[in-house]
């Protein structure tokens, strides 16, 4: 049986003496004028210290509203389970709503109502790096994991959504939003008040906040690094190779503007390093900024790449999983590549991340039981789209004396479509056919591996690139041998651009 609250706040009392909080000087909302009709519509306030208070306000509100929980994101279903509803009101005092957590849905009544505005707190106790969290002094949390949103109808039509973040004067506040203007607040002079203005509403989700009085930033041209005074002292050298790779990938594939960068400590180093991207930003846990592990700089140019693949060019909602192979390991398969040709990487570097992405694809159970699910389904679509990706770049190399992978990515960031829906396989086999030739090899490589799935033969996707693969054998790593013969593929892949 669902489990439904119904909250009854509006008494005799409270509807004839209590009068909802007028928007005050510090409030965007009420300043922005504009022909279009849906700008300015809906507005966020988050009061950030040791708590997060947020408050949602709806201009012109239809006579029913409907508000959303978060539910399932980044691999957790229990988000709504933070979210605790204070109050909703409007221009004459609070409002009665109900609460249905098993759907996740907040329906408010307002009628009659100019405007309507929740007011919840966001538990900052959680232990995943999912959920927004209090750490060391300093609040995280990926939007997400904490946005109480109205229906898709209404957020659809919305732009210049305005969010202002109140923090004590000693804070400091990072994130993805488009910061308009910090200032003192009016009404509170121990207030920050950070105000943005957030153009659509992917970029509103989209996003991510770090604040706290325990942060420093350091600014690399147009790359930001955020990290903990009390952790990591030293953030220049990582700046420093963070904006080399960000700024690679923009002379090749275009300017995205801003990039905001958060390093957050390692939580489990069993996991290997772990890396989560955003419209205009992303963040890392590590251990330390300086001498950073090889892994560390591949996670690093990954989910640097992903500013572009991943956010910039996204998937068609209806193709997200027949596509992951593209966003996940063709991302990895560029950024390995890059770190190569910048010199982070050795050529044997190259070729032994190569040779254990094959090994790893075939010893996962998820290779040939598609229906399996979970962590080694989402470990397939690394492994098996980096060796597609290197499948595809080698078909570059041999059709072509200029073009290679990145020719067709390029390509692609150039398509509106491959923005807006999104890419779907068959907008990709499209778009690839037109730099590379539609032969019998080409054309069945395509139809057999992507479209159908079928196992990679690890031997015959490396002999193509003049490489002889060595499987794993007790305690010998996979390893990749270059052939001797004349003129080699593989000497193309590693000529420097």
């Amino acid at each position: 049986m669902r489990f439904l609250i119904l909250i009854f706040i509006c008494s005799l009392c409270a509807c004839s003496s209590s009068v909802a909080k007028r928007l005050d000087d510090d409030i965007l909302v009420g300043g922005i004028e504009s022909e279009k009709k849906y700008k300015g519509l809906l507005w966020y306030n988050v009061s950030l210290d040791t708590e997060m208070r947020v408050g949602v306000r709806l201009l012109n509100p239809p006579p029913q509203t409907r508000l959303f929980l978060p539910m399932n994101w980044g691999g957790r279903s229990d988000l709504a389970e933070r979210i605790n509803i204070n109050a909703a009101e409007g221009p004459k005092g609070p409002l009665a709503f109900t609460i249905d957590r098993t759907e996740g849905v907040i329906e408010i009544d307002t009628r009659d109502a100019e405007w309507v505005q929740l007011q919840y707190t966001v538990n900052l106790n959680g232990t995943d790096r999912v959920h927004p969290q209090l750490e060391r002094g300093n609040i995280f949390a990926f939007v997400p994991s904490f946005l109480v949103r109205p229906s898709s109808s209404i957020l659809d039509k919305l732009i210049d959504i305005p969010i202002e973040i109140r923090t004590p004067k000693n804070w400091l506040v990072v994130s993805t939003w488009p910061l308009v203007h910090n200032k003192q607040s009016i009404t509170n002079t121990d207030e920050i008040i950070w105000s943005y203005l957030v153009p659509n509403p992917s970029q509103l989700v989209d996003a991510f906040i770090n604040a706290g009085p325990q942060l420093k930033k350091r600014t690399v041209g147009n790359v930001t690094i955020v990290t903990n005074i009390k952790q990591f002292e030293k953030s220049k050298p990582l700046a420093d190779f963070v904006f080399e790779i960000v700024n690679a990938f923009s002379k090749r594939f275009g300017s995205i503007g801003e990039t905001k960068v958060v390093v957050r400590p390692r939580r489990n180093h069993s996991e290997g390093y772990i890396g989560m991207g955003r419209r205009g930003g992303f963040v890392i846990e590590l251990d330390e900024l300086t001498d950073l592990e090889k892994e560390a700089k591949i996670l690093i140019a990954h989910e640097a790449f992903h500013l572009w693949n991943g956010h910039s060019l996204v998937s068609d909602v209806d193709a997200v999983a027949q596509t992951r192979w593209f966003k996940e390991g063709l991302t990895e398969y560029v950024a390995i590549k890059k770190l190569y040709q910048l010199g982070y990487l050795t050529r044997m570097d190259f070729l032994d991340e190569l040779a254990a992405g094959a090994s790893a694809y075939w010893s996962n159970p998820a290779r040939s039981k598609p229906t399996l699910t979970g962590e080694d389904a989402e470990a397939l679509s690394y492994d098996r789209g980096m060796l597609l990706a290197f499948a595809i770049d080698i078909m570059f190399l041999k059709t072509s004396s200029s073009a290679t992978i990145e020719t067709w990515l390029v390509a692609l960031t150039q398509t509106e479509e491959a923005k807006s829906p999104g890419y779907t396989t068959a907008l990709l086999q499209k778009s690839l056919f037109e730099h590379i030739p539609l032969n019998p090899y080409t054309e069945s490589f395509w139809q057999r591996f992507v479209v159908g799935k079928q196992t990679l033969n690890l031997r015959d996707i490396f002999v193509e690139a003049d490489l002889h693969y060595l499987p794993r054998r007790f305690n010998r790593a996979s390893k990749l041998i270059e052939l001797e013969k004349k003129d080699p593929i593989y000497e193309q892949l590693f000529s420097l651009p």
